[in-house]
Order: structure tokens, then C-alpha cells, then sequence
């Protein structure tokens, strides 16, 4: 089914794509890059989040009203099986602790961290993959644009920017904005969001679009594809960062 993949991807690099394992914490934005993942050829998935799917997850995320209220690991294990029946896709409906992340983590070659910022849980993640050698990608839908950020045990960490993970979004958000105009780049679409965010008072949630979750499928998937490579990344503080209003670069 890759024979379209052909020159951009050679048929040795497509077979090893087929086992590199790809562990995916938390289906929201995951459930977006795990399909384009699984598109390009990467088979070995493993899904992991204990939330249903809601309404409100369908402007963005990679389900349909029918999938309203089942598990999201079940709803999107049952999507990608449908593109391709013979992957190797598992799944766990949990929510991820200090106490079972080693138990889905284990054989990982690399991991999504997609976990909402409304616990411990997403630092807890990056320190656990850390001890394991397992690099991370933190993916963040910015309405118009998409952020990953890649962890590694030689990169900073989070904690660089707060030691708590209350307002981290938010202090990953302005780290960013503070790169882009450094180097010349004026992303208002952005700044305005995240000012008007801010000021909101009591929503947990940002905003975020459907723009911003599919620059993100392609986004990390290529990040997959050069760790596979091994190809030199960028690591955090590094970032990778795509925007649709961007229409310009100035190094």
C-alpha cells in the first residue's frame, strides 16, 4: 500500500518504519498524528488514554459523532485498522500514572506526549522516557500553527520554563512567541489567541482549530521519519514550528 511513497522513502526505510514502535499518550491531538503516521507506514502503534470521546473533541480531533461517548483508544484503534488491517496497533484505556508509565513505555523507539496539563502527569512522562532513552515529542495545536518540541535525555526539560505544570501551555506558548520575534517573525494570529486566552479567567482548555492539528500530523510524523533516519533533530529549547499565516522566513 506505500508504493506511492516511492522516492521519498526507500524500501529499506519503509520496512523498518513497519516496526518502529510508536507509543501515543493521550488521543486528542494524538489521534490526529497517529493516523498520519500509520499513512506514511508506521505500524507498530501503541494507544494510550482513559477519556471518552465528547462534541467538543470533533473540531480538531480524529473522530466522528458516532465514536460520541466510546473510549478514544477503542474508537481510534478501530479507525486505523480500518486503513490498515494488518498494523500491529495495541491499545490500553488508562490514564497514564507514575506508577504504569514504565509498563507502556517499554519497547518504545519513540513517544508522543499529548497529556493535558491538568496534572503531574505530563512531566512525570518526559521523566520517565528519560530514564529509558526514549525520546519525546510534546505536539501543541496553536489554531493556525503547530508546535512540537522534542525531549531528549541531552535536551533541557520542561521544568526549565516552570517547575510546575500549572500555566505550562502557557509558558511553552510564550517561550515560542519570544524565539519567533527574535528572529524577526510576528506571529499576530498567535500572540492575539494567546492574550485573549489568558484574559479568558477560568477556561481550562485554549482554543485550538483543526489548521493546527493536521500542520501537526505532518509535522511530527516527519519528525519520526528522522529519528528513523537518525538524522539530526532539534531539541528543546529548540523547537519545530509550522503556522498556515506564515508566509515567510528570516533566519
Amino acid at each position: 500500500m506505500y508504493c506511492r511513497n516511492r522516492i521519498y522513502i526507500n524500501k529499506n526505510e519503509q520496512q523498518r518504519m513497519r516496526d518502529f514502535k510508536i507509543v501515543f499518550g493521550g488521543l486528542g491531538l494524538g489521534s490526529v498524528i497517529a493516523e498520519c503516521a500509520l499513512r506514511m507506514g508506521f505500524e507498530t502503534l501503541h494507544l494510550i488514554d482513559g477519556d471518552s470521546v465528547e462534541l467538543s473533541n470533533l473540531n480538531r480531533q480524529n473522530y466522528t459523532q458516532n465514536d460520541i461517548g466510546k473510549p478514544k483508544c477503542e474508537a481510534l484503534y478501530r479507525r486505523l485498522k480500518q486503513i490498515n488491517p494488518n498494523a500491529n496497533i495495541t491499545y490500553s484505556n488508562v490514564y497514564l500514572t507514575a506508577e504504569n508509565l514504565c509498563e507502556h513505555l517499554t519497547g518504545a523507539d519513540i513517544a508522543i506526549n499529548a497529556i493535558d496539563f491538568t496534572s503531574s502527569a505530563p512531566l512525570i512522562f518526559d521523566d520517565v522516557c528519560f530514564a529509558m532513552n526514549i525520546p519525546v515529542v510534546h505536539p501543541y495545536n496553536l489554531g493556525y500553527g503547530g508546535l512540537a518540541c522534542v525531549l531528549t535525555k541531552e535536551s533541557a526539560n520542561l521544568r526549565s520554563l516552570s517547575q510546575t505544570f500549572e500555566g505550562m501551555e502557557i509558558n511553552v506558548a510564550n517561550h515560542v512567541l519570544n524565539v519567533l520575534e527574535k528572529k524577526g517573525l510576528y506571529i499576530n494570529a498567535f500572540k492575539d489567541m494567546l492574550t485573549e486566552y489568558i484574559a479568558e479567567q477560568g477556561k481550562e482548555q485554549p482554543p485550538q482549530l483543526s489548521i493546527g492539528a493536521w500542520l501537526l500530523g505532518g509535522l511530527c510524523t516527519d519528525i519520526f521519519l528522522k529519528i528513523l533516519r537518525n538524522k539530526q533533530i532539534f531539541i528543546f529549547p529548540d523547537f519545530y514550528y509550522l503556522d498556515s499565516k506564515l508566509n515567510h522566513f528570516n533566519p
